[in-house]
C-alpha cells in the first residue's frame, strides 16, 4: 500500500497543471471505491484558497503532508491527531509541513509517543528548522521525548 501512495504522491509532485491535479484526485476517489484503502480529504485548497492546504489521512494511520492549521482541522472532523503515528510529507512547502511542531508537540503529551516520518532527505532539517522557528531551542527537547522511528527518502 505504501508504494502507491508513494507514486500517488511522486505524481502528484510532478504535476505542474489542473488537468493532472484532477485526474490524480479522481485516483484518490477510485482508491476508496474499490477498497484499497479509506482516504480522507482533510484538506484540497492552496495557500491562497478558503480550503485547508492539501492533506489526506490513509486508513486514519497515514498523514499525508501536515500544513498550517492541519491539526485543528483534524480536530473539527473528530480526528484525534494524537493517534496518528504516520506522517508523509511530500514536499518542503511551508503548505505541506508547517504544523509538524505542533502535531510532535501533542505528541508529548500523548501516551504513544512514536512517530514515523517518511520524508525526502532535505526533510530532516527542514523539520528541524520549523520546530525551532515555532519553539525557539526546543528541537532537542521534543526529539528526545518522542520517538521518531523511522525517516525513509523518496525519491
Amino acid at each position: 500500500m505504501i508504494d502507491l501512495i508513494i507514486w500517488l504522491i511522486n505524481t502528484i509532485n510532478n504535476t505542474q497543471n489542473a488537468a493532472m491535479m484532477l485526474i490524480v484526485s479522481i485516483g484518490y476517489m477510485l482508491i476508496n471505491i474499490y477498497g484499497l484503502f479509506n482516504c480522507k480529504i482533510i484538506g484540497s485548497g492552496s495557500i491562497w484558497s478558503k480550503c485547508n492546504s492539501a492533506c489526506y489521512l490513509i486508513d486514519d494511520k497515514i498523514l499525508v503532508d501536515i500544513p498550517n492549521g492541519i491539526c485543528k482541522a483534524l480536530l473539527n472532523q473528530g480526528i484525534n491527531f494524537r493517534n496518528i503515528a504516520n506522517v508523509l510529507i511530500t514536499h518542503f512547502h511551508g503548505d505541506h509541513y508547517f504544523d509538524v511542531p505542533f502535531y510532535l508537540l501533542s505528541k508529548l503529551k500523548s501516551d504513544d509517543k512514536k512517530v514515523n516520518f517518511y520524508l525526502s532527505d532535505e526533510g530532516i532539517n527542514k523539520i528541524k528548522d520549523v520546530i525551532n522557528l515555532a519553539f525557539p531551542n526546543t528541537y532537542n527537547t521534543i526529539f528526545s521525548v518522542v520517538d521518531l522511528l523511522l525517516m525513509i527518502n523518496l525519491r
